[in-house]
């Protein structure tokens, strides 16, 4: 008996010691992934940031020329990025590409209530908020970005005036579980 007991309690330090360093490797492996998909999206969300600034402080009566090369900057090196919007108010005034979106312009999200939820919140927090994963036409999954645009009147407070619009991307959401590792 007292030999079964001495292995019974080794048996069961081992098993605690095994769980204890499984555990371990898990909290490793996740925390690495974590790493990897924090810095896939803040690749992508630091570019929405430049949209952001250049309307904010530069140009509020942006056109869709200059849009366009703005955001073909922001697409060209980021693969995963499949779209880039330009709101006033809440209202889809640019997007890039254009082609085979031309019905979104107009488009207001506010009129879809999951939406409009994540709309004010970036809105009222003045931070950028991402919504996702939502379920894109054509059988396409995303995360939203939309970044508000406070504008930044002469010699004040950067991005302290006027709420003007916002700047939203929508990330595809298989590039970035790639790019973390999580398809691996």
């Amino acid at each position: 008996i007292t030999v079964l007991a001495v292995v019974w309690l080794l048996d069961s330090s081992e098993q605690k010691r095994f769980q204890e360093e499984n555990r371990a490797d898990v909290l490793n492996q996740l925390s690495a992934v974590r790493a990897k998909l924090e810095e896939a999206l803040n690749q992508r969300l630091f570019l929405e940031r430049g949209l952001v600034a250049y309307v904010s402080g530069i140009d509020r009566n942006i056109n869709a020329k200059q849009f366009e090369t703005l955001s073909r900057v922001i697409i060209g090196k980021n693969p995963g990025i499949r779209s880039v919007s330009l709101y006033k108010k809440t209202v889809v005034t640019y997007l890039y590409p254009l082609k085979g979106n031309e019905k979104a312009i107009g488009f207001d999200p506010m009129t879809i209530p999951e939406e409009r939820e994540a709309i004010l919140r970036a809105i009222n927090s003045r931070k950028t908020v991402l919504a996702g994963p939502v379920n894109l036409v054509p059988q396409a999954i995303a995360f939203i970005s939309r970044t508000p645009i406070f504008l930044t009147p002469p010699d004040e407070e950067p991005e302290s005036g006027d709420w003007w619009g916002m700047v939203g991307i929508i990330i595809d959401q298989n590039t970035l579980f790639q790019e973390a590792g999580l398809l691996d």
